[in-house]
């Protein structure tokens, strides 16, 4: 049953490649085929299948009645308290609404296949997920100490449906917040507290890429001066807890004369079903700057974080490289009074009420800026 469950958790990564797990469970019931089914209880349409032991015709029958017109699924739908066995053992009342059905005549007559154990499990307002195991004639029919698996398994499968329904909410935000970190004008590096990295944006790739106080051998980060390298984990705290967080500087090589400047930050990793909690750590996420690199401030920057038009984000990004707002206009070629309509908009919108105070703003955002 461990190595069930274990399977089990697994495929929450998706919930498509729950194949495996219906090989397993096929294994521990001595069954020719298992059918996970979910389906919409409000348009009564499947959402996802996974299976074993089922052939390909049987696939393509089983898709012109499920969950339709079949009844192992109507009875167990009306009655979700308990498993439902079906087979020469039944009541004959449920062996005539079976035997009667088109569901049975042209799949599981010619396939042979006679005995059945469902079980419905109600995930949300939405979903039911329904356990189809099948035995064929000839073999013993379902009895109790199956029953008895299938309602311990009942409530992992239900927890391991909604751990997966999160995951594949959040799986967007993930692959959002990896790509703004992708082009973050800063240094952007996850690791763990024993060094090892598990990601790096381009902006900390290409400090990495100068072998330059900073090196990244077989995903671990070390720190190295005059060709000595020690793990960062041993020269900065990298083992904060979720609530700290501090900056430090950090020396280079030989020719250069400023120091990186680096914000460590702490966040809680996600801890698997299996994992005991003394197991879980803590994963830190590192903002490196390098001050002899020049900054990056585009129009298009400045637009994204400020809120600014495009036409109020060139002025901004002229104004905070020139400090002039002659040239500025010449720049832009744009008149005084548009110059000036633009300079009063982004006064507004960024809080400021000089151009001094506009440039300093811009200059020392946490985006790109050591302080």
């Amino acid at each position: 049953m461990e190595e069930l469950l274990e399977t089990l958790y697994s495929g929450i990564v998706n919930v498509r490649d729950w194949d495996l797990f219906c090989k397993k469970l096929s294994e521990i019931l001595s069954a020719d085929s298992v059918i996970l089914l979910s389906v919409n209880r409000q348009t009564n349409k499947p959402q996802y299948a996974a299976s074993y032991g089922v052939s390909k015709e049987i696939q393509q029958i089983l898709l012109k009645f499920l969950p339709y017109d079949d009844p192992r699924i109507n009875l167990a739908k009306s009655d979700p308290t308990k498993p439902h066995i079906f087979g020469a053992n039944t009541p004959i009342d449920n062996n005539k609404l079976f035997s009667s059905s088109s569901i049975y005549k042209e799949a599981f007559v010619p396939d042979f296949i006679e005995h059945h154990l469902v079980q419905c499990i109600s995930i949300d307002r939405i979903e039911e997920l329904y356990i189809i195991i099948c035995r064929k004639s000839g073999e013993d029919s379902f009895k109790q100490d199956d029953i008895d698996i299938l309602n311990e398994l009942k409530s992992h499968l239900s927890r391991a449906v909604k751990v997966q329904k999160k995951h594949a909410s959040n799986d967007k935000y993930i692959r959002a917040g990896l790509n703004t970190l992708k082009h973050q004008p800063v240094g952007s590096i996850i690791a763990n507290s024993e060094s090892h990295v598990f990601h790096l944006n381009e902006y900390a790739k290409s400090i990495i890429d100068q072998k330059d106080g900073l090196l990244i051998i077989n995903d671990r980060i070390y720190h190295g001066i005059n060709k000595k390298m020690t793990l960062l984990s041993d020269v900065i705290d990298l083992t904060l807890k979720s609530d700290q967080e501090h900056s430090t500087s950090l020396a280079r090589g030989e020719h250069s004369t400023k120091p990186y400047q680096l914000c460590v930050k702490p966040f809680n990793a996600r801890r698997s079903p299996f994992q005991s909690q003394h197991s879980s750590e803590n994963m830190v996420h590192i903002f490196v700057i390098d001050p002899e690199r020049p900054t990056i401030m585009t129009a298009t920057l400045l637009e994204n974080v400020f809120g600014l038009t495009v036409s109020e984000a060139r002025v901004a990004s002229s104004l905070a490289q020139n400090c002039n707002l002659k040239t500025t206009q010449d720049e832009l070629n744009i008149s005084a009074n548009t110059a000036r309509t633009h300079l009063k908009k982004i006064f507004t919108k960024m809080n400021v009420t000089s151009q001094v105070e506009l440039v300093k703003h811009i200059a020392t955002s946490y985006l790109w800026s050591s302080d």
